[in-house]
């Protein structure tokens, strides 16, 4: 199973500027990322931002994340949902550390 450090006690912006302090990639997921998520190298320190089901991130998170990522649909399919989204995403790193064995 995943080792997941949580920080519960820091704002937003605190958050994110504590991530770019220790060289963590921070990747914002939105239908309009600039990169699939399948050619991001999860080997690398990161964080996924998520935004709602109705709207995604806000611009701000957007405008600071260091990258932005997409899960590219089938035809036919609209959108999934948050939870399957980060399924999806967490999946695909898990399977690219394993393949290098560090997972």
């Amino acid at each position: 199973m995943f080792r997941i450090p949580i920080v519960c006690s820091m704002r937003p912006s605190e958050c994110m500027k504590a991530f770019q302090d220790n060289s963590i990639h921070s990747l914002g997921l939105s239908p309009n990322g600039t990169l699939s998520y399948l050619d991001f190298d999860f080997s690398l320190p990161f964080v996924v931002y998520l935004g709602n089901e109705s709207s995604g991130l806000d611009k701000e998170t957007l405008s600071q994340v260091s990258q932005t990522v997409r899960i590219d649909m089938g035809l036919g399919v609209e959108s999934l949902n948050v939870s399957n989204a980060a399924s999806v995403v967490l999946f695909e790193a898990r399977r690219q550390r394993h393949q290098l064995g560090r997972d």
